[in-house]
């Protein structure tokens, strides 16, 4: 996915996941069982290691718990949350929202305004979009 404006990126390796998106925007890249994250304006950047995490945020602070191999991520303006099962991510933004809920090697996402909704089973996945549809490369306050 390439958006403009509150846009967000998707790419995962083996158990690994990496997003980048523009304004207000968050980068994860992530190594065996490992993440970081760095975004923009209302910045975040975590760095963890194997099960472990650490966190800098600035502006719109975020909160991370870790379990083994998972993330949680709670921020403030344009907020993300990250659930993460093995392997799998979970997102919730606020303003332009984007929800991702993965089991095994597997997303969903719904997002609120310019919505969008995916839900996939194990490696798989599925899309269903309302009102203000998304598109892979979409333009401002998309996903």
């Amino acid at each position: 996915m390439v958006s403009a404006r509150n846009s967000t990126k998707i790419a995962s390796a083996r158990n690994s996941t990496k997003i980048a998106s523009t304004r207000n925007s968050t980068k994860i890249v992530s190594a065996k069982n490992s993440t970081k994250i760095a975004s923009a304006r209302n910045s975040t950047k975590i760095a963890s290691a194997r099960n472990s995490t650490k966190i800098a945020s600035a502006r719109n602070s975020t909160k991370i718990v870790s379990a083994s191999n998972s993330t949680k991520i709670v921020s403030a303006r344009n907020s993300t949350k990250i659930v993460s099962v093995k392997n799998s991510t979970k997102i919730a933004s606020a303003r332009i929202s984007t929800k991702i809920v993965s089991a095994r090697n597997s997303t969903k996402i719904a997002s609120a305004r310019n919505s969008t909704k995916r839900a996939s089973a194990r490696n798989s996945t599925k899309r269903v979009s309302a009102r203000h549809s998304t598109k892979i490369v979409s333009a401002r306050n998309s996903t």
